[in-house]
This record gives C-alpha cells, sequence and structure tokens, in this order.
C-alpha cells in the first residue's frame, strides 16, 4: 500500500508554478495556437496528470517546434496507479519512434527527488515490485523503464543490477 501526499491536492497550475520556480523557468509561454507550460534553456515541457497522457504528445511536440527546444512531457502522479499511465505513455512513444526523442519525467519524485513523496508499508512478497529488463537492469515500480509490457521479467530486490535512474 502506497500513501501519497506531496502532489495529490494541487492543481495542475500549481504544479506548474512551482517546478517553474525551482528550476527558473518560463511558464505558460504563449507561441502559436498554444502556450507552453514551462520553458527551460533546453526544453519545452507540457505537464499533465497523468490519466491525461495521451494530450500530451501532441503538445509537447507542437511547444518544442515554436521554441525550437527537445519536447518534455511531466506527468503529475498522484497514486500508485498512475504509473500505469507513464507506462502507456513509454510504450506509445517506444512503438512510434519518439522515446527518445520526448523527455518523460514524473511530478513530484523526478523533480524533487529529496522530498518525502510517498511511504510504504511492508510488502507481503517482492514479486512484482522489481522489473529486470532483457539487459538485466532492475527497475523499481516508479521507474520509467519499469514496464511489463517489454521483454524481461518480474523479480525481487536481489535480481539483475540496479538501474542506475531508480536505484531498483
Amino acid at each position: 500500500m502506497f500513501v501519497f501526499g506531496v502532489s495529490f491536492s494541487q492543481s495542475e497550475a500549481s504544479v506548474i508554478t512551482r517546478i517553474a520556480d525551482h528550476w527558473n523557468a518560463d511558464k505558460e509561454f504563449s507561441v502559436k495556437n498554444g502556450r507552453v507550460d514551462i520553458v527551460t534553456e533546453t526544453h519545452a515541457y507540457e505537464v499533465e496528470k497523468a490519466y491525461n497522457w495521451k494530450n500530451s504528445i501532441g503538445q509537447a511536440l507542437w511547444y518544442a517546434l515554436q521554441t525550437n527546444k527537445k519536447p518534455g512531457v511531466i506527468l503529475i502522479v498522484r497514486n500508485q496507479k498512475d504509473y500505469q499511465y507513464g507506462m502507456m505513455l513509454n510504450s506509445a512513444l517506444q512503438y512510434a519512434g519518439l522515446a527518445s526523442k520526448i523527455d518523460v519525467l514524473y511530478y513530484p519524485q523526478d523533480i524533487f527527488p529529496n522530498e518525502q513523496f510517498y511511504q510504504t508499508s511492508p510488502v507481503k512478497t517482492a514479486e512484482g515490485r522489481y522489473w529486470i529488463s532483457s539487459s538485466g537492469k532492475r527497475h523499481n515500480y516508479s521507474c520509467r523503464y519499469y514496464n511489463n509490457t517489454q521483454s524481461g521479467r518480474f523479480g525481487s530486490s536481489t535480481d539483475g543490477t540496479a538501474c542506475k535512474i531508480c536505484g531498483g
């Protein structure tokens, strides 16, 4: 069981403001036919609630084209179930050959990694808590590479080599 707290009560607008302030970036940047949620020196980010992941792809690409920046998506994760939407987004990007072109981040853990995001209670079994990719890397449930639809298997905390991004 997981208890999420940081982002649960925050609106999309407050998340955009919080990230833009943290990164010292522009927010709600006007372009032709839209407004980019967050613009950094390198990226144009579309911020979406995780369940709206499908809306983020086109907007991220359009905003990147309009700003001459790399496209990015920030998914607002409010509970454990929301990670399924990140898996759907990453699967769609891989299918379309866009996975290396659009950077995907999860709010708050990818932007505020030192912040208490969730608390875990004891888990009865480690099965399914880790994804061991075909390359032998171990990913935890919050990792963008945790994906049981790709080549790999479920495993435990001692299987494989820890991912450098999530720590496995």
